[in-house]
Parts: structure tokens; sequence; C-alpha cells
């Protein structure tokens, strides 16, 4: 493994050139973060599972119609349960990228421009 203290990051903003592991850089006061955010990937695995609450909900109303009592709210309770499930693989999956090396060593800054 690579020393995270011998690596260099270079601001975008005014390219001070400074040490991995800084919080706040030193030439422009821009903020630090590394590695990936998390709420792409919620928003992503919550678009998944209400498609999939929808799609299951569809297959259950037009092709399994030999299956009874799925339009009450047993049929909610079990597409529920069902897009919850989806919800927590996708969301699984998608984290593997978030805990890969790649997205660890992401940096990004944030800098707030002035009015």
């Amino acid at each position: 493994m690579t020393d995270n203290k011998n690596e260099i990051i270079k601001c975008p903003f005014c390219f001070t050139e400074s040490e991995r592991g800084i919080k706040v850089c030193r030439g422009c006061q821009a903020t630090v973060k590394y590695g990936e955010s998390l709420m792409p990937y919620f928003i992503i695995s919550l678009i998944i599972s209400v498609i999939g609450y929808f799609t299951l909900r569809f297959l259950g109303e037009h092709i399994f119609t030999s299956i009874q009592n799925l339009s009450g709210s047993a049929g909610f309770s079990l597409f529920g349960i069902l897009a919850f499930i989806l919800f927590i693989l996708s969301m699984y999956i998608l984290l593997i990228y978030v805990r890969s090396p790649d997205a660890r060593k992401k940096v990004m800054f944030y800098r707030k421009m002035p009015k």
C-alpha cells in the first residue's frame, strides 16, 4: 500500500499543492473531501426499488392472475417487502463501488463563491 502522507494533491481552484489528508486548502480555503458521496447511490437505489415495486405490482395483477388476494392489502405488503429487498440488494451492489480502492482515492474540492 502507498503511504498517504507522501501523496500530493493539487487544488483545481488555486493550483496549490498540498499533502493528502488536509481538510482545507491552504491557498483558497476550499473544503477538501475524500472518497465517494453516498447520496447518489442512495437515490439510485431508491429509484430502482420504486421501479421494481411498480413492475412487481404490474406482474402480480396481469400475469400471475391465478394467485389470489394480490390486489388487497396483502398484495401491497408482499410487493412492499419485495421492493424493500430489491432496494437493499441494489444499495449493496452500488456500495461495492464506494468501498473500492478507486473510490477511496477520489479527492473533491468545494469552494463557496462570494456573492
